[in-house]
């Protein structure tokens, strides 16, 4: 099988003891080739969702616009504009797969979802209940759930209050709420200015997962209940940004009047969260989470059954976003810089790969 970019050598399985396990557990990694690649716009946010096995969408930030597009490359629509009226964006921060081939967009600018055929025919628009930031946790049918700050003032000076929050689409009303403390548990993470848990993914039976500090992750069987569990990811490895990224951050800290040079070096020092985006479950209730793992070159995704590591996939490139669909999963990424990009920023692309026969967890 050819393969036309770098790969550091990997067993085909590793041995890993998880927090809630005894004895070692055995971790296949597979490598894995897309079945197909598609063209990306150029954006500056990392958001790709699947409307279906056969179509994903991603933002083209810098034009207000969302692309979707079919795993042989066709354009299957580009719509939307800078503005406030209907179809319109003010601040277009991410896409998540709705029913029905549809794709939701959350302006933050607006407080607002739309609703989109793949083709750009507006289907809805609902008002969500947080001024800035919202963000989707899983893809939505009737209910949307997310979280977003309960402070409505948007002053961050005495914490960061989040709401984990089901909406009810039709109706525009909450119809579960909930903050979760940071001491629910001990993790010893420093939160700063965080006073809840964040960024919880809803579980297939109820409960929710948090990605904490470093490899950490909270686990509660039951969203409403105190029983939490800590675990820690076993293949979980301290990364830091790219200088690439610290100049890039660096940039933006001198044209912005809240810029400081401790922001750049607390940016520079402050190892990388262990997921990257939100951990996804699949139609078989595992978890997938991308990981920055080595950070260049390629990218994983580890795969658990509950709080036990059970096989780790390999993707080409660094992978910068995913979704799952079915047996689909697409992959967001960066392809490597070369002589074609003088600018020397990489260009965007979608791999798709298939997931229908993987063996992990069967």
């Amino acid at each position: 099988m050819r393969r036309d970019y770098c790969v550091v050598p990997l067993v085909s399985v590793v041995f890993l003891c998880t927090a809630c396990e005894s004895t070692p557990v055995p971790a296949p990694v597979i490598l894995m080739d897309p079945v197909a690649t598609s063209e990306a716009p150029l954006t500056g946010i990392n958001s790709i969702a699947l409307a279906d096995e056969a179509t994903a969408c991603v933002i083209e930030s810098y034009e207000e616009r969302i692309h979707c597009l079919s795993r042989n490359g066709e354009v299957v629509g580009a719509f939307g504009r800078p503005g406030e009226g209907p179809g319109e964006f003010r601040s277009l921060m991410e896409v998540v797969g709705g029913p029905n081939g549809t794709i939701g967009a959350i302006d933050w600018g607006l407080d607002r979802m739309t609703v989109f055929e793949t083709a750009g025919a507006l289907v809805s628009e609902f008002r969500l209940p947080f001024s800035w930031p919202f963000r989707a946790r899983a893809p939505f049918d009737s209910l949307l759930f997310g979280y977003g700050m309960a402070n409505r003032s948007r002053d961050l000076s005495a914490g960061i209050p989040v709401l984990h929050t089901e909406l009810d689409l039709a109706s525009e009303t909450i119809v579960w709420e909930r903050a979760y403390p940071v001491d629910l548990v001990d993790t010893g993470c420093d939160w700063g200015t965080v006073g809840e848990l964040a960024r919880g993914v809803p579980t297939p039976t109820g409960g929710m997962i948090f990605p904490a500090c470093g490899g950490l992750m909270v686990f509660l069987e039951d969203r409403d209940g105190d029983d939490a569990t800590l675990f820690e990811a076993p293949l979980y490895v301290e990364e830091f940004r790219t200088e690439a990224e610290v100049e890039a951050f660096a940039t933006m800290q001198r044209t912005s009047m809240f810029g400081s040079e401790a922001a750049v070096e607390r940016y520079r020092t402050t190892p990388l969260r262990y997921n990257v985006g939100r951990p996804i479950f699949d139609d078989r209730d595992r978890l997938w989470v991308l990981t920055r793992r080595f950070h260049e070159g390629f990218s994983h995704l580890d795969i658990y059954a509950g709080t036990r590591l059970i096989g780790v996939v390999q993707v080409r490139d660094r992978a910068v976003g995913f979704d799952l669909r079915g047996s689909t999963l697409v992959i967001l990424k960066d392809r490597p810089v070369g002589p074609e990009d003088p600018d020397g920023y990489p260009d965007r692309a979608i791999d798709w790969y298939d997931i229908g026969k993987l063996e992990i967890g069967r």
